[in-house]
């Protein structure tokens, strides 16, 4: 492997872009999309795939609305789901498909049909923005996070009201029921991770103070096979936590700008970080060494993970995918159609991903099926 300084150049990090008209970013940047979906009039903030109907697309928007499309039908909306007053940043469908969740800047989660479109159950009682919301695996408790520094569980087969959690003394930002479903975890502007029992709504554990962050959390990623737990945080770094003990395991090296995203590649003992500095840093799980750094020409927003290519994929606040293997030194497969930052993207179980951002757009790229004429732009 071809390192400078334990340093793998990716991509134009040496280039500097000057902003011009539409047709100058399409010429630096050509639409190598197969699909579009238009019809949000504002930024798309978040995106989500049914479990059980792989076409079933949701999406969220600055324009108040959500939608309901179908992947092999771009020029129709499926449903336009319209009912809440504010920006919709978060959707998410439950474990078998039959549900979407919306929640909104209003302070209030919507409970959908999502064959239908209908409006089944209005969740109110967050004192501000919802700032995510996750479905159980296998049933239809769903929790949000508020900017009130409060948690929210309801019952979205009946929009009975189970809970609420309070403790965090800021916004909480990121949360999600753990992977075996029994506790709910949850980072806060306030610098901690709590750990929450589901069934009691007991805190277990409040992971803070010295070892771990300083700053407020971005979002959390889980390891499959341990019961541990990554940070990411504007203070620059990601912590590690085992959050059935609360024990802090470690913290990485300081990057040079707030670390948006990370992940666990799958098979692999690593952990992947994605900063708005550009670069995807890539730790050692067990020491928390840092084993190689990917720069690319922008900010990163989101890291997810390929799972049949083995290729970390990501996003820039300049619009563009990029898929690449973190084992090698080989080029990235660069994805490029989104003309602003990219917000969100979904990978398909069909080597095709879906990328939305302030554009206002959602692309569809099918890696396997324009591959000749992906390889053609690299």
């Amino acid at each position: 492997m071809n390192l400078v300084e334990n340093e793998i150049f990716i991509g134009e990090a040496g280039e500097e872009e000057e902003k011009g008209d539409d047709e100058e970013a399409k010429e630096k940047h050509p639409d190598l999309s197969k699909a579009k979906f238009k019809y949000h009039m504002d930024s798309v903030y978040k995106l989500a795939i049914s479990p059980t109907n792989p076409n079933m697309m949701a999406s969220g928007g600055g324009d108040d609305i959500a939608v309901i499309w179908n992947l092999e039908d771009p020029e129709n909306t499926v449903n336009i789901l319209e009912g809440h007053k504010d920006t919709v940043d978060n959707v998410a469908f439950n474990f078998d498909g039959k549900l979407l969740a919306t929640g909104s800047m209003d302070a209030t989660v919507i409970i959908w049909e999502a064959d239908t479109g209908k409006k089944k159950f209005v969740l109110d009682g967050p004192g501000a923005e919802i700032t995510f919301i996750d479905f159980h695996q296998k049933g239809n408790a769903i929790i949000a996070g508020s900017a009130d520094s409060t948690l929210w569980i309801w019952n979205a087969s009946n929009g009975s009201f189970v809970g609420a959690l309070t403790g965090h003394e800021r916004a909480v930002t990121c949360g999600s029921f753990s992977p075996d479903g029994k506790f709910i975890l949850s980072g806060s502007e306030d610098t901690t991770l709590k750990v929450w029992n589901a069934k009691t709504m007991e805190c277990v554990h409040t992971i803070k103070g010295h070892g771990f962050h300083e700053d407020a959390l971005v979002s959390l990623a889980f390891q499959a096979k341990n019961p541990v737990v990554a940070t990411a945080s504007m203070d620059k770094t990601v912590c590690l936590a085992n959050w059935s003990t609360g024990k802090i395991l470690g913290r990485t090296e300081v990057h040079d700008d707030g670390v948006e995203s990370v992940i666990f590649p799958k098979n692999f003992d690593v952990f992947a970080t994605g900063s708005l500095d550009g670069k995807v840093r890539i730790f050692d799980t067990n020491n928390l060494n840092l084993k190689e750094k990917f720069p690319f020409e922008s900010g990163i927003t989101k890291l997810d993970y390929h799972n049949e290519r083995n290729m970390i994929v990501l996003s820039t606040v300049d619009g563009l995918l990029y898929l690449f293997d973190h084992r090698t030194s080989e080029a990235p497969i660069k994805l490029s159609g989104n003309n602003e930052c990219i917000n969100d993207f979904r990978i398909l179980s069909d080597d095709r991903i879906v990328a939305a951002g302030d554009d206002g757009k959602i692309l569809l790229f099918d890696i396997r099926g324009n591959q000749e004429q992906i390889l053609k732009e690299l």
